[in-house]
């Protein structure tokens, strides 16, 4: 991946909810296309408690998602302690422990994950502190702005143009994510083109 400061970088930025196995699988490909073609991936928080407040859910997903928005909690203070690269090094170890491993989601899965990410000792404790749901609850706000509208995990906006997705199962590799990532950003951004969506026809996978 090329680093910040070179121009030579095109910039995207990606809202996601780190709780989505769906999201997990799109940024995985993310990564890849970003590395492909030159892309400078701006990672940017999205909470599905937020979207999904005041809904009707059962008693388990109720729980998760009150512990979605813990780690979200985490994720913002991670950013405060070391910028996009800090957050986008927690979002994959974190994402890699309960996407692909099966780690519970708990907090001492997320603890594990700030030490895997070589974060400070103290990210830990926002997962206690409200005080991190008004950075998380600008992050998800400025998601909506960019997709135009009500809109889940994940968002991207890239020269202008915001969306809601891909959701993109199991995630392309190598020269095929760029090209995925080609055949999409010459669709998207075009002007008259506002929304496509097909049926989810099986579970979420990366490989």
């Amino acid at each position: 991946m090329r680093t910040r400061d070179d121009e030579t970088c095109d910039d995207v930025t990606c809202w996601v909810d780190p709780g989505c196995p769906w999201t997990w699988a799109t940024s995985r490909w993310l990564v890849e296309a970003a590395d492909r073609r030159g892309l400078r991936v701006e990672w940017r928080l999205l909470s599905l408690a937020i979207l999904n407040e005041g809904r009707v859910a059962e008693e388990h997903s109720r729980e998760r998602t009150a512990f979605g928005a813990r780690v979200l909690r985490v994720m913002a203070a991670a950013r405060e302690a070391g910028g996009n690269d800090a957050l986008g090094r927690l979002f994959t170890a974190y994402g890699r422990r309960v996407h692909d491993d099966g780690e519970p989601f708990a907090r001492e899965t997320v603890v594990a994950a700030v030490a895997e990410a070589g974060l400070p000792d103290g990210v830990p404790d926002a997962f206690d502190e409200p005080a991190w749901d008004a950075v998380v609850t600008r992050d998800h706000e400025a998601a909506q702005e960019a997709a135009g509208g009500e809109a889940g995990s994940p968002v991207m906006a890239y020269r202008g143009t915001g969306w809601f997705g891909p959701v993109l199962s199991p995630a392309p590799k190598g020269e095929e994510a760029g090209r995925v990532w080609d055949d999409l950003t010459r669709f998207i951004t075009r002007d008259e083109i506002f929304e496509v969506k097909r049926g989810r026809t099986r579970p979420p996978r990366v490989a």
